[in-house]
């Protein structure tokens, strides 16, 4: 009877969330609480399961095993306070902490993050223990890294002390088990302040009077033509033989921020050639150049990342995303993801040559020329 109670204090109190599937370009949350800070709204765009896992490889080889693992968990951990920042909720009550622990747990869990399938919470020594398997990301690169700072960051938020994690998987994919407590030796300390969204993060973000396209499609469409589909054992998505991610929009830029580490231009490229590859993975059965890239921009559309509209000026290629997700970081992954699948549909090698937002930010031309 008292779990039922907080269940409902959580889901219709603090949590109520409802999303917003049903417009091409724009998708996300909104948070409606009773206490707390009224409403609040997370922008959302579905990434590449395999861009992360390719970034994460790539730069273990660059890096090597531990310097990589402490990249990744530095970037989980900011992922993790972030996303419970746009929460808007700076305090919970106390008797609430071990339900809202594993409510937020259960959320990465219908995202397809199957690291915490079973959570145990410990109010008095403040220690959860998560238990998994066949995790997005790690079950492909077999370090949990990035997940551990995840944990870490989101219950340094709900406890509003700094709580590290460590992990002590042994049989990747097949069994994750991650601890996070106060009493691990401090790993990395994060300045909350750098997280928090800019000032006109709404007014970029959810524009009003919007014009959408009746040719394109929404998420909700590609459920509808089972173009997407949704794995209901382990709440994977995909997208054909892609699994896709959702994540608020600023994880990118957090990625982005770190891996920079091993250079810019092979960070880069690496970006690129994944795309390539989910490219070739997903649009390889249609042939035609002119409806291959129709099909990528409206696709992209649908996954949240604006809506794209294609030109070509000369040689070079424009693309326009109208009502992008805006950040506090630059524009860069999403133009390389993109680059990758441009060179794979036109069977040429792109690079991009400028990226131009416009003065309001209601849309970003980026400018590809060949190599």
């Amino acid at each position: 009877m008292e779990e039922g109670i907080k269940n409902f204090i959580l889901t219709k109190l603090f949590f109520p969330k409802v999303a917003v599937i049903d417009r091409p370009g724009i998708i996300y949350n909104v948070l409606t609480k009773r206490y707390g800070r009224g409403e609040s709204k997370r922008r959302v765009i579905f990434y590449f399961e395999d861009t992360m896992s390719d970034l994460f490889i790539e730069t273990s080889k660059l890096l090597g095993k531990q310097e990589n693992s402490d990249l990744w968990y530095k970037i989980g951990k900011e992922a993790g306070i972030r996303y419970m920042l746009l929460s808007n909720t700076s305090k919970f009550p106390k008797f609430l902490i071990p339900s809202i622990v594993k409510y937020v747990l259960v959320q990465f869990k219908l995202a397809g993050m199957s690291f915490a399938d079973n959570i145990k919470y410990n109010p008095k020594e403040r220690r959860v223990i998560v238990k998994g398997k066949d995790c997005i990301i790690c079950r492909k690169t077999s370090d949990p890294s990035p997940f551990t700072g995840l944990l870490s960051g989101v219950l340094s938020y709900i406890l509003m002390e700094n709580v590290e994690a460590k992990y002590l998987c042994k049989n990747c994919p097949h069994e994750c088990f991650i601890i996070a407590n106060r009493n691990i030796e401090q790993r990395y300390l994060v300045d909350f302040s750098k997280l928090l969204r800019f000032k006109k993060f709404e007014k970029y973000n959810y524009p009003r009077d919007i014009q959408f396209p009746k040719d394109y499609y929404s998420f909700k469409d590609l459920l509808k033509f089972k173009k997407i589909c949704i794995d209901n054992k382990t709440a994977k998505i995909y997208l054909n033989n892609q699994v896709i991610v959702p994540s608020e929009i600023g994880l990118s830029g957090i990625v982005m921020e770190h891996c920079s580490v091993v250079g810019k231009d092979i960070l880069n490229e690496i970006i690129i050639n994944s795309g390539s590859r989910i490219a070739r993975s997903i649009f390889s059965k249609e042939k035609d150049s002119g409806k291959l890239i129709q099909e990528i921009i409206k696709t992209m559309s649908a996954l949240g990342w604006g809506i794209l509209y294609y030109r070509k000026v000369g040689e070079d290629i424009h693309i326009t995303f109208l009502y992008p997700p805006i950040s506090e970081y630059e524009f860069l992954y999403p133009s390389l993801v993109l680059n990758g699948f441009l060179n794979f549909c036109l069977e040429k090698r792109f690079k991009i040559k400028k990226i131009n937002p416009a003065d309001d930010f209601r849309s970003i031309e980026v400018i590809y020329t060949a190599i």
